[in-house]
């Protein structure tokens, strides 16, 4: 008996195994908020199509040598038709944290990706993975953003209020190809340089940009992942938002209206 039990274990492990590894980003593993450091609690609201997450850190918790983001694996996952093929790819934003030991002190440093899984030959093969910049402290994002023929363009943005410095967005624009993810517009901008080229160029790109509270806050589609740090009655906690709905599109552009050609010697007939 204790030998069938071993060996419908070992097939049962085989399988789970053989179940994960058909799709390279889903073997990752999910993202556990039991794994992070200074957190205090995970306090949940959840609706329909949003997760929003308040996590209280520790007191002791030190921004500036501390890093409370200390677990990896897919933390927001959707199926959207990013290549436009009628067929839907799996769309993953994943973080992959790791210790390093630098002059007897232990950091962790964290490493955002964005990748797509499509189904090929009855299989999943990972057909994208980029590297995005996005960080552990102030408003980070990625957005999907839908045009007015319904072809998704992905929305990288961050909105950093430095204390040292002046406040910073920068946002890329992705369209998904098949096999890479091709960066389509890129821009930075600080608040103090009254960059107003690159907050047009934003705008043209079909982003909305406001400057709240000291800061730029970039809107543009709806939030799959949103990652910020706030301090509120001396209590410093750190927020993540799920959203995975697309409701909101790239605004369409308006054409100019035609001037109709004078021509006084063409008769008008009577209605």
């Amino acid at each position: 008996m204790r030998s069938s039990l071993s060996i419908l274990l070992i097939i049962a492990l085989l399988l789970g195994l053989s179940a994960l590894a058909e799709d390279p980003v889903a073997s990752q593993g999910v993202f556990s908020y039991d794994d992070l450091t200074w957190v205090m609690r995970v306090d949940g609201i959840r609706t329909d199509d949003t997760q929003l997450l308040r996590m209280p850190l520790s007191s002791s918790y030190d921004p500036a040598v501390d890093t409370w983001l200390t677990a990896s694996g897919v933390v927001s996952d959707m199926r959207a038709d990013l290549d436009g093929d009628g067929r839907d790819d799996r769309f993953y934003v994943y973080v992959v944290s790791e210790p390093v030991i630098e002059q007897g002190g232990l950091y962790w440093t964290n490493e955002w990706h964005m990748a797509a899984v499509s189904r090929v030959d009855n299989a999943y093969r990972l057909t994208a993975d980029v590297v995005i910049q996005l960080g552990a402290v102030g408003e980070r994002g990625v957005r999907l953003l839908t045009d007015a023929v319904g072809r998704i363009h992905i929305l990288a943005y961050a909105a950093l209020d430095r204390p040292s410095g002046a406040p910073t967005i920068w946002a890329t624009l992705y369209d998904y190809q098949g096999d890479a993810f091709v960066q389509t517009y890129t821009a930075r901008v600080d608040v103090d340089a009254a960059d107003a080229d690159g907050l047009a160029a934003l705008e043209e790109a079909g982003c909305t940009v406001a400057v709240e509270e000291g800061g730029l806050r970039v809107e543009g589609g709806d939030t799959v992942l949103s990652v910020k740090e706030t301090v509120s009655n001396g209590l410093r906690s750190v927020q993540l938002m799920a959203k995975t709905t697309l409701e909101h599109g790239l605004p369409k552009k308006e054409e100019p209206a035609t001037t109709p050609t004078e021509n006084p010697t063409e008769s008008v007939e009577e209605p």
